[in-house]
């Protein structure tokens, strides 16, 4: 049985907190193996950095020139009814199909390949982490693209490590992404939804759940990540390969959000990337690792199906999760989280930029 990792909307913290057998700092080690090495027991391992030179051009990233322009859809028109609205707010969740043409979905597919295939090739512009037991010395995902592997069970080990996630800052290091971000129906979107007219990006990332090989994220809210007082994040998911029952498809506990209030948040240890989880109401108590799973294991998950295009906006408190790709067919989400920019986020919040500010939508 695959083991499921705690805390989805920045995997990277937990991640980084159990990694072991990295090649980082080990040139020797690196030439000898174009990925680190797999691990025997958790589902995702080891990490390595894409770097990106500032003046690398889009058609180095894509087959396109210039900034991706997107076709106009009825949301950059009229963005919700009320009708939607109120779905929203009874459930936690909204599925708007057909927000990408397929051109536009494969071009955004073709993006993250290029990135995936310079971490395969191990080439110059990849940088491998030797990450000690604890994650202490962890790298800081913020605004910058970490890749995490996927490396199977003890039981079923895959023969090669394959890439299960980019982040956390797709949208800051490549353009596409930065285009489907900026669309202006998502600031729309936040402020009808729940009342943000300052939205702010924390985050942003690719997950890639390869064929039969894609593991399972136990149950998890955003807002343990992106936290706020009061709650106030939202998360876009955009299906760029069809997802559904079978392929690892997004399951949602319909309507939790509105029962199940954020018990804690990820908080930042140290000057390095390591993470903790603090629980709420109990004072300066630190946990390191990811404890963000609520009380998950008690709801009805239902399991979304979405084509390929389609877009899931959902309540940072709606319990979520994904169960393991079993199937021949991959599936490949972009998804980014904002934040009122007026509610309140505490300095240590693991994703907060030292010393900066979260970048407006």
């Amino acid at each position: 049985m695959a083991e499921t990792l705690g805390h989805a909307p920045l995997l990277f913290a937990a991640l980084l907190n159990n990694q072991n057998n990295n090649a980082a700092n080990n040139a020797a080690n690196n030439a000898a193996n174009n990925l680190p090495n797999a691990a025997t027991l958790v589902s995702l391992k080891n990490v390595a950095e894409v770097q990106l030179q500032s003046d690398q051009s889009l058609s180095e990233q894509t087959a396109l020139n210039g900034t991706l322009r997107l076709r106009v859809t009825a949301l950059d028109i009229n963005p919700l009814s009320q009708a939607q609205i109120d779905s929203f707010h009874k459930n936690g969740f909204l599925v708007l199909p057909d927000l990408l043409s397929a051109l536009e979905a494969d071009t955004f597919l073709q993006s993250a390949q290029s990135i995936t295939n310079r971490v395969y090739a191990n080439g110059e512009d990849i940088t491998h982490y030797n990450i000690l037991p604890d994650g202490s010395n962890a790298p800081h995902p913020v605004g910058r693209i970490l890749a995490t592997f996927e490396t199977g069970t003890v039981n079923n080990p895959l023969s090669k490590p394959q890439i299960a996630r980019l982040g956390c800052g797709i949208h800051t290091r490549l353009p596409p992404f930065a285009s489907l971000t900026s669309r202006p129906f998502h600031r729309s979107l936040a402020r009808l939804l729940l009342d943000n007219t300052e939205p702010v990006i924390t985050q942003s990332q690719l997950i890639l759940k390869s064929p039969h090989a894609g593991g399972a994220i136990a149950p998890h809210q955003d807002g343990c990540v992106s936290f706020t007082e009061p709650a106030s994040a939202l998360t876009f998911w955009y299906a760029l390969e069809d997802s559904g029952a079978g392929n690892g498809g997004l399951e949602v506990a319909v309507g939790s959000h509105l029962v199940e209030p954020v018990k804690g948040r990820m908080v930042r240890l140290g000057k390095g990337g390591g993470s903790g989880f603090k629980e709420l109401g109990r004072g300066d108590e630190t946990v390191r690792g990811d404890r963000g799973g609520g009380n998950g294991g008690s709801y009805k998950y239902e399991t979304l199906e979405v084509s390929k295009g389609g877009l899931v906006v959902f309540h940072g408190n709606l319990m979520h999760r994904s169960g393991r790709n079993v199937s021949g067919k991959g599936r490949v989400a972009y998804s980014f989280t904002v934040i009122d920019g007026r509610c309140e986020c505490p300095d240590d919040t693991y994703i907060k930029p030292v010393g900066g500010e979260f970048e407006r939508l």
